[in-house]
């Protein structure tokens, strides 16, 4: 498994798009993302894109925050994209964000 920092701690005062990871031959991943803060509120999905430059939103995986909160959005299995990112979009309150993604590596068996 490999763990990255999408988001180091940052205000959650402010929309911000994480940094894209690369998943390369990694299929399963999952993502925490600790919201702490004063009546903190926002938007934050997953976006997947095979570019890098168009993003597109990852089905179910749009939560509403209405307070502090650490959230772990839907943990993908079969991910048939090269690119993920965590999209917040605030609408009040004062805080940090920030998150941090696992990636399972893929099960190789070896060929008799």
């Amino acid at each position: 498994m490999r763990t990255v920092s999408l988001i180091s701690s940052t205000s959650a005062a402010v929309s911000l798009n994480s940094t894209p990871y690369d998943l390369g031959d990694y299929l399963d991943y999952s993502i925490e993302v600790p919201i702490t803060g004063s009546d903190i509120a926002g938007t934050l999905k997953l976006q997947c894109s095979n570019s890098g430059t168009n993003w597109f939103d990852v089905a179910d995986t749009t939560t509403n925050i209405t307070a502090s909160a650490d959230t772990m959005l839907a943990p993908q299995t079969a991910a048939r994209y090269r690119y993920v990112r965590v999209s917040w979009t605030a609408s009040s309150g004062t805080g940090n964000i920030s998150a941090l993604l696992i990636v399972k590596q893929p099960i190789i068996t070896a060929v008799n």
